[in-house]
């Protein structure tokens, strides 16, 4: 049975995302910053993705689990800034939780996922991630 792990799997589209693979027989672990019921087929491990520690410690538990996709989801929108105006600690947030955040899984899971027959690691974008998407300017 393949195994997925995605982060933020408690609303959105990690949500659906959990359910359709769960659905499809997988085994399921998903992160969430406070606990939920996500059904009896699925693995809630309460988790901030910007806490490394607590992804590296996720990691250990799950030793000798491999993981066949992980799914880095969580991520946070920072709001439309521009120049005079920026929020650099708004900004420290999102790239904390949209940048460092995949690349601590990424790091801390790449034994899980080189020990699986899938070997996938993927970020997910919203169209706020697209540069040929995001042409009215003004957000940075």
């Amino acid at each position: 049975m393949p195994t997925l792990l995605v982060t933020g799997g408690n609303r959105g589209i990690g949500r659906e995302l959990v359910r359709q693979y769960a659905a499809a027989g997988w085994s399921v672990h998903t992160t969430a910053r406070q606990p939920v019921d996500l059904g009896p087929d699925v693995t809630v491990h309460v988790l901030d993705v910007t806490d490394f520690a607590a992804i590296a410690a996720l990691a250990d538990r799950l030793s000798g689990t491999p993981i066949d996709l992980l799914l880095a989801n969580a991520g946070i929108y920072g709001g439309e800034s521009e120049l005079g105006g920026f929020d650099f600690a708004v900004w420290q947030a999102v790239l904390r939780v949209n940048v460092l955040g995949p690349a601590a899984f990424a790091q801390a899971f790449a034994p899980h996922l080189a020990a699986s027959q899938g070997r996938t690691f993927a970020v997910i974008s919203s169209g706020l991630g697209s540069i040929a998407e995001n042409t009215s300017g003004g957000i940075y």
